[in-house]
């Protein structure tokens, strides 16, 4: 029994602390024309938070897609739906990416959401 004791109070510590890491990230902001900008106060940073309370997802199911489509080989989305929170994590280390400033980081969502504004022809609806 002391040891089912333990291993909960060992999780519930590993959200509390997680959640508390994620609140001291850099941040990222998504615009109304749907373009991630990182934070431009703070140093290129592997990890930002994303704040989804202006965004109005209806469903996790729909915030997740929006996200999968700005997934490239070099970044990666973790969503926290309940917490209203997402991380955009970036390889840094890449090797073709290497020495990027945060504007060229910058670009690769610019260019995803322009290509994807090609290829559907309008914005993402973020309500689905």
């Amino acid at each position: 029994m002391k040891k089912i004791l333990f291993v909960f109070a060992v999780f519930l510590l590993g959200i509390g602390v997680g959640s508390s890491y994620a609140q001291n990230l850099p941040k990222a902001i998504m615009t109304a024309e749907q373009y991630l900008m990182l934070d431009h106060q703070q140093p290129l940073s592997p990890v930002y938070r994303i704040d989804l309370t202006a965004l109005e997802f209806k469903t996790a199911a729909s915030a997740q897609a929006f996200f999968d489509k700005f997934k490239e080989q070099d970044v990666t989305f973790e969503l926290h739906f309940s917490e209203d929170f997402a991380l955009v994590k970036l390889d840094l280390s890449a090797p073709s990416k290497k020495g990027w400033t945060r504007e060229q980081w910058g670009m690769v969502f610019k260019n995803r959401i322009q290509k994807q504004r090609a290829t559907s022809g309008q914005f993402l609806d973020l309500r689905n």
